[in-house]
């Protein structure tokens, strides 16, 4: 899978949509079917209470092919679980575990391979912290040599800065890397639908819990530009986000590289 989190998916993808210029009685119900980008190509499955089943993709490594799964795992109607599997690995596995503390997800831990090592290991865990009007204010990601602190400014109900924080064992916390977003004033997908399944998978992307989509993402080293990718969105006449265009300018060695992305989005009525 290159890059399904698109700030796209979440666990349950039924909604309503209505034309454009269609009264509310025109609605009808959709649900996302499939996501395209640069030759792979994901297609959602889901439960018969709409909640996502599957994810299953493939697409073309030069001339090799590959595939890859995603399945979600529910208790108690909560995400606890996704299993992933691959071409490479084919027997699914947990690749993430979620804990909840007074039904908030509290800790994510993140598991595969590291090192070499066959054996399948957790690699590491994100605690999750609240701000008083609970929104996420700080994802603390323990690995086993370091960890990384994640800061979120928020505006509104859009996260516009992260700050990441680096700390080494005997060494005081040191600010590596801000994030800064500016957004659109469409519903960000992830708001449509329940569970936040890509957030989970990389919770670091804070901006996944943000009301409106990104339209600029600027990322720097102290005050030095590194990074910045502008998004930009055509919808259909169901008012849904049709096809997402990313420019990503990376600084390297003082030398700026381009490059640009598409990705598309299937919808199909329920």
């Amino acid at each position: 899978m290159k890059q399904l989190a698109l700030g796209i998916a979440a666990l349950s993808l039924i909604f309503t949509a209505c034309k454009k210029n269609d009264t509310p009685a025109g609605k009808e119900e959709w649900y996302l079917s499939q996501i395209i980008e640069d030759g792979d190509t994901s297609n959602l499955k889901y439960n018969t209470d709409n909640k996502l089943k599957e994810i299953n993709g493939h697409g073309m490594n030069g001339n090799i092919p590959y595939f890859y799964t995603i399945q979600p795992v529910y208790e108690s109607g909560k995400l606890t679980k996704v299993m992933e599997s691959n071409s490479a690995d084919p027997t699914p596995k947990a690749s993430v575990s979620v804990l909840y503390l007074n039904d908030r997800v509290a800790r994510v831990d993140h598991f595969g391979r590291t090192g070499g090592l066959q054996d399948w290991v957790l690699i590491y865990s994100d605690t999750v912290i609240y701000n008083a009007q609970g929104k996420v204010s700080e994802l603390k990601s323990i690995h086993s040599t370091y960890t990384s602190i994640y800061r979120a400014t928020w505006e509104n109900d859009n996260v516009t800065k992260i700050d990441r924080y680096s700390i080494i064992p005997g060494q005081p916390e040191q600010l590596t890397v801000t994030t800064k977003l500016t957004y659109d004033n469409k519903t960000n997908m992830n708001k449509l639908f329940n569970d936040n399944l890509m957030w989970i998978q990389g919770p670091e992307e804070l901006q996944k819990l943000s009301a409106n989509n990104v339209l600029v993402e600027e990322t720097f080293n102290g005050t030095a530009l590194r990074e910045r990718n502008t998004r930009t969105y055509t919808y259909n006449e169901w008012n849904q986000i049709a096809v997402e265009k990313t420019k990503n300018e990376r600084v390297i060695n003082g030398t700026t590289i381009t490059d640009e992305y598409e990705t598309k989005f299937v919808f199909a009525k329920k």
